[in-house]
């Protein structure tokens, strides 16, 4: 009997330390879970799919580290972030160009930072529009992109690379195609 309670009670005592809500120093409410917590200090580790809700921002990625005194994320590993659909729009600068939209943007990246509101991605930057129209922009791909999440303007850097649609040539009216592939033999 006293087995079966102490399995019973078991899977609560796990389940408690995989998810952890905590307060950030600017005040937002932060929901994370992951395989592991650990809490040292005012340092809150994750590892292991760490997931991570910050108001209407969800972040995922293999491991991940939330200063709750200063509300600083850091996190590595396969970061998927999910930006949710604006009425204001979300800018994005390319160097010479930029894309603009009102829907909800995916960004993939090697690490995240974030910190005050500016979210700064790192390493493989790929920034994807859901549900974007055939004709429009729906991917952009750099190494580095910083973004301040009030204002949702953010500024891709390095090796920027994107599916932009152009005219076969300037002067023909509507004649898109997308940019050549190029092919190494």
């Amino acid at each position: 009997m006293r087995l079966l309670l102490t399995l019973s009670l078991l899977p609560l005592w796990v389940a408690s330390g995989v998810a952890q809500t905590a307060v950030a120093a600017y005040g937002e409410r932060v929901d994370l879970t992951a395989d592991k917590l650990v809490r040292t200090d005012n340092v809150l580790r994750g590892q292991g799919r760490v997931r991570a809700k910050l108001g209407a921002l969800t972040i995922l990625a293999d491991e991940g580290a939330l200063r709750v005194d200063t509300g600083e994320f850091q996190l590595r590993g396969h970061v998927v972030v999910n930006l949710p659909a604006r009425e204001d729009h979300s800018l994005f600068r390319c160097g010479d160009s930029s894309v603009v939209t009102d829907r909800a943007v995916i960004v993939h990246a090697d690490e995240l930072n974030l910190k005050s509101g500016l979210l700064h991605a790192a390493g493989n930057i790929l920034i994807r529009i859901v549900d974007a129209e055939p004709r429009e922009m729906s991917e952009i791909k750099g190494d580095e992109m910083s973004m301040s999440l009030k204002t949702a303007d953010a500024t891709v850097r390095g090796n920027v690379h994107t599916n932009e649609v152009q005219p076969i040539h300037p002067g023909m009216a509507r004649s898109w195609v997308f940019p050549p592939e190029v092919i190494l033999k």
